[in-house]
């Protein structure tokens, strides 16, 4: 099996890193996963504890091993600290679409940070993953998720139902193109 955290990482833009999550991760995360506010959006809601964040990071790396991609920590060059996290993972973690993802702290939000990490994972999973397509999804109401999704070329598709909950869906494909909609 190749190794899927060498190469091609870290994943580098003008104020951020991205690499794969390490279990060492969790307390820096933690200030973002454990904030009921900056998780407000996300089924699971905030996590109760570090232990808990480890947990996750580890499910994280697993999905990295496994298929090449998954949500990274995202740290900021100036500071050296994660802010959040942004990456691709298969959607409900079974597939076959791919989900772009992010959340970041509050502390780094109105800063185009959500913006320049996903154009990041969205040129990692179609120029090294070789995806042909990448799927978002957020609440109707989330405008600034949308914008992130609109800055990077993302269509808006219409409605899909995820996790139970009835959400808007966006579409970029590898040629730059939105695919039609497919049952949602």
């Amino acid at each position: 099996m190749a190794d899927h955290n060498r190469g091609s990482f870290p994943l580098e833009t003008e104020r951020l890193l991205l690499r794969p999550f390490e279990l060492a991760d969790a307390e820096g995360i933690f200030e973002t996963w454990g904030d009921p506010v900056a998780m407000r959006c996300i089924p699971s809601g905030a996590l109760p504890d570090v232990r808990s964040a480890r947990q996750k990071v580890g499910r994280f790396m697993e999905h990295q091993a496994a298929h090449g991609f998954s949500l990274w920590p995202v740290i900021e060059k100036a500071s050296g600290r994660i802010i959040g996290d942004c990456g691709l993972l298969l959607v409900q973690w079974i597939g076959p679409e791919v989900e772009l993802a992010y959340r970041f702290s509050r502390a780094s939000w109105g800063k185009g940070y959500a913006s320049e990490a996903a154009g990041a994972a969205l040129r990692y999973g179609f120029d090294v993953v070789g995806l042909d397509a990448i799927i978002a999804v957020t609440d109707p109401g989330h405008v600034a998720s949308r914008r992130v999704m609109e800055k990077n070329g993302m269509t808006f598709v219409g409605t899909a139902r995820y996790d139970g909950r009835d959400l808007v869906k966006y579409v970029v494909t590898s040629v730059g193109r939105p695919l039609p909609m497919q049952g949602a």
